[in-house]
């Protein structure tokens, strides 16, 4: 399978707005850019696929992202009082992405004579992107909010006889640029980069159905 899509980024409204607000969280201005404009981005993406069940899917796919007007969150010179610092919406002047990606659900069912192993499911994702960006004549660095890698695991029990389900899934982001640094008129760092670090995210979420009409659900976030 190849495709093409052209999609476009429309500015949010405190994007572009002409006014500066505080964030209580990060401790700094974030301000609009009223000359912001909307980010284009043509999409590249080849895909082999298998079923070897209706429960079961093997996939492996490659794709590019070209960006045109990326918006993203860049440190401004000059900030205030007391420490606080100013950040501001731009477009980069250009921007791409690309990798490879493997997705893979397989049923245990009739594996073994347990009935426990064959009401499971396993789930496994792996992204691996490289992405590039260049704003202004600054160096070229990876793309805000664009992480190197990207893992997500699962098992998935469903009993239908008895109407019990389980989940316990996995994720984790690799290290990401959360908000972009800034250089003085003179090319010299004024600010580094802010990086959002990996973390492990673990979430488990169990169901009972009574009489097909009535559910019973206990989720547990971030464990």
């Amino acid at each position: 399978r190849a495709t093409y899509g052209k999609t476009l980024n429309r500015p949010e409204f405190r994007e572009v707005a002409p006014f500066g607000f505080y964030d209580f969280e990060y401790n700094w201005v974030v301000s609009g850019n009223p000359g912001l404009r909307t980010a284009k981005i043509n999409n590249y993406d080849v895909r082999w696929e298998w079923y070897p069940s209706k429960s079961e899917m093997i996939t492996f796919g490659a794709f590019y992202k070209d960006f045109e007007d990326a918006i993203e969150m860049q440190f401004r010179p000059g900030g205030g009082s007391g420490g606080i610092k100013n950040f501001r919406f731009e477009n980069a002047e250009t921007a791409k992405s690309y990798g490879i990606e493997v997705d893979v659900r397989k049923s245990l069912s009739g594996l073994t004579s347990s009935k426990l192993i064959n009401n499971l499911n396993l789930l496994f994702n792996l992204a691996l992107i490289k992405s590039e960006v260049q704003l202004n004549n600054e160096p070229s660095r990876q793309l805000m909010g664009q992480s190197p890698y990207v893992i997500n695991a699962g098992v998935y029990y469903n009993d239908e006889t008895n109407g019990i389900q389980l989940s316990l899934l996995y994720n984790i982001v690799g290290r990401r640029l959360f908000a972009v640094g800034g250089f003085t008129d003179g090319g010299e760092r004024a600010y580094e980069d802010i990086y959002e670090l990996p973390r492990n995210v673990l979430d488990f979420s169990i169901s009972k159905t009574f009489k097909e009409r009535f559910q019973i659900k206990l989720s547990i976030a971030d464990i």
